[in-house]
């Protein structure tokens, strides 16, 4: 795509949901990206996760988007994954990130999602967004029984865990294969089966990149809309968010698999002419 392109004015934010943040952002000439590297529920923690695994998906980014600005999204991402997932020994027991990036020339905007973060394209009269449903589609049946024991009140307790660790082993054996999900982890295949969406760059105000965590103001009701989230302010709405799940600590308003999820939100809004 190259670098250059119309003025912006990029924001961004990031709140824990816990001790630790394994969100990871970045931003540059003409690109900017959010990574959700992947929680284990595992009784023993692997070595290295997803929060490490992000870190260097998110170096390897910025170094293919710098230095090689004309290359297809697919082939910068592919580099960038081989690179992250060569300093883990066992590529079954790599850890997983999402990605949500864009790229903006004076032409075109690109946008592309590989995994449950999202992109949103803000225009005068439109929000298109950009989302991959498929990890979301894996066990369905344990994603309505942990919720719906949620719902009932049963909280974060011990069969609510079990049953996480469950869908994680479902999720593993569907992971970067046709039929199941493609995620950033150990193949560079999965570059190629992202979510993407393109428009003319006139049309755009502004582009929302978010992780799953920042997502939840939608669901949560906290704005209406991500245009309402560029005008309200960053910090805010992941405040208002993290507020939400502060009530509900048993997950019975808002089923959910962690009581408290990381929250990362970039915002490219770009300058019209006059």
């Amino acid at each position: 795509m190259g670098t250059g392109g119309p003025p912006v004015t990029v924001q961004a934010a990031t709140l824990a949901g816990g001790n630790k943040n394994q969100d990871r952002y970045a931003y540059g000439d003409g690109w900017a990206f959010v990574l959700d590297g992947a929680s284990s529920f595992a009784t023993v923690q692997p070595e290295h996760d997803g929060g490490w695994y992000a870190d260097r998906l998110k170096d390897a980014l910025v170094h293919e988007l710098t230095s090689r600005p004309d290359d297809t999204t697919i082939d910068i991402v592919a580099r960038a994954i081989a690179e992250a997932a060569a300093t883990h020994d066992d590529p079954a027991t790599c850890p997983t990130s999402t990605i949500a990036m864009a790229r903006w020339s004076f032409e075109v905007v690109e946008v592309y999602v590989l995994g449950d973060s999202t992109a949103a394209l803000i225009t005068e009269n439109d929000e298109i967004e950009v989302t991959d449903s498929r990890l979301a589609d894996i066990a369905p049946a344990l994603r309505t029984e942990y919720r719906s024991r949620l719902a009932r009140g049963h909280g974060f307790d011990a069969r609510h865990l079990e049953l996480l660790q469950r869908l994680q082993a479902q999720q593993a054996t569907l992971r970067n294969r046709d039929g199941g999900y493609w995620i950033a982890g150990a193949d560079p295949n999965a570059a190629r089966h992202r979510v993407a969406h393109t428009r003319r760059t006139q049309e755009i105000a502004s582009i929302v990149l978010a992780t799953d965590g920042a997502a939840q103001g939608l669901r949560y009701n906290v704005a209406p809309s991500w245009g309402a989230l560029t005008s309200m302010g960053l910090d805010r709405w992941l405040r208002l968010v993290q507020q939400v799940e502060a009530r509900d600590t048993r997950g019975s308003s808002w089923p959910r698999s962690k009581p408290s999820d990381d929250k990362t939100v970039v915002v490219i809004e770009v300058t019209r002419p006059t």
